[in-house]
């Protein structure tokens, strides 16, 4: 049985080997949010993209969990099913866009001060994070191997997956659930 997920791209591309250093071989936490639970209180913050995105495979008729890394998955499946489920995400991903995400100046300003936020909330809670770039270099630096992640110096202590979701849910790192204007 396997359980098909999906996460944002650059995110794996920047932290990919850190995360699978926290989590090892172990599957990430879902979390039993569905972006149609409304009586669920929402366990990760605003990310219109990903709602988007997990209400078309609700349409499409599959079961989706949010994930605490911003991600999604689905149930355990059959090798087929999962076949079946990764052709329903690929083509919810290529009609809402999840894949190519293009932000404008404004855009990357606004993920740019979120960043900013999470670094202070971080630092607030005691956690290392390196100082943040200039706007200008965040933005020159963004979905490229420099670019700035303030959760970067958390994830590279490895620290357990529940610790780690705690202090990601106090301080939700931007890029993991993109919720700028506009999306």
């Amino acid at each position: 049985m396997t359980s098909g997920h999906i996460s944002r791209p650059y995110l794996v591309a920047v932290s990919g080997a850190i995360l699978l250093g926290i989590a090892g071989c172990a599957p990430a936490e879902p979390s039993v949010v569905s972006a149609s639970e409304d009586s669920v209180v929402r366990a990760y913050p605003e990310a219109p993209l990903l709602d988007r995105m997990v209400t078309c495979m609700e349409d499409a008729g599959w079961e989706v969990q949010v994930d605490w890394q911003g991600g999604f998955s689905g149930p355990e499946m059959s090798s087929d099913s999962a076949a079946q489920w990764t052709d329903a995400s690929d083509a919810c991903a290529d009609e809402v866009g999840y894949f190519d995400v293009a932000l404008n100046d404004s855009q990357l300003a606004e993920l740019y001060e979120q960043e900013v936020d999470e670094h202070d909330c971080l630092i607030a809670l005691g956690q290392p994070s390196d100082e943040p770039p200039s706007a200008q270099t965040y933005v020159e630096s963004y979905q490229s191997a420099t670019q700035y992640f303030a959760i970067a110096k958390v994830l590279a202590l490895q620290l357990p997956d529940s610790q780690t979701k705690k202090i990601t849910q106090e301080c939700a790192p931007p890029t993991w659930f993109l919720n700028v204007s506009g999306m």
